[in-house]
């Protein structure tokens, strides 16, 4: 299966080097990626979800020093907040940088997650940039715990691409609910389990 995860990964990121948008399993939901450096990219999902583009995303990273590399937060912050988390955990990080600009909320805050996840964490690391992470359904519909519970319309998108018979296989493990996220202001962090993130 490490194989197959692994050429799965390398097909995906081809896809995204050209700007495409990708569907695929995560560690919690069915999700619709893309470069998060990539407007043109961020616009098509924000298309294909029907979903306004005020309303920011959260994107996935492969480790500490990549949140460095894409918020201005000290790296003591960074590791203060991220060790010890067990659940997946979507962290709000002051002042986003060098991304598209409508992932990002009116404050200019980001938020990011590392995931629990080999397909993911292999696609990031040939990404080397941060994966736009959003549920795979229509805006205020509900989330896809599965594949089969993904709406047609979505599945219909030839911008999309999916290997769908090997991500399923790569997905039967159980998924973990996105429960809970961590703000974080100038020199502290307090919990919450609702934010403009977690409504996809």
């Amino acid at each position: 299966m490490g194989k197959n995860i692994n050429k799965e990964a390398v097909k995906a990121y081809k896809y995204i080097q050209k700007g495409g948008v990708i569907l695929y399993p995560t560690d919690t939901v069915w999700g619709l990626g893309c470069d998060a450096t990539n407007c043109v990219a961020v616009e098509k999902i924000y298309s294909i979800k029907k979903r306004n583009m005020k309303t920011p995303m959260l994107s996935l990273v492969k480790n500490h020093s990549m949140i460095q590399s894409f918020s201005d937060t000290q790296p003591n912050i960074i590791n203060d907040v991220l060790d010890g988390l067990i659940e997946p955990t979507t962290v709000i990080y002051p002042k986003g940088k060098n991304l598209c600009k409508h992932i990002l909320s009116e404050d200019k805050s980001i938020g990011f997650r590392i995931p629990n996840n080999k397909f993911c964490l292999e696609l990031i690391s040939l990404m080397n940039k941060p994966l736009v992470s959003t549920s795979a359904n229509i805006h205020k519909e509900a989330f896809p715990n599965s594949f089969t519970e993904i709406n047609n319309h979505i599945l219909k998108q030839r911008q999309i691409h999916n290997n769908i018979n090997i991500l399923k296989k790569i997905n039967q493990h159980k998924r973990n609910k996105n429960k809970r996220i961590i703000y974080i202001s100038s020199m502290s962090a307090h919990k919450n389990n609702q934010s403009r993130y977690g409504k996809s």
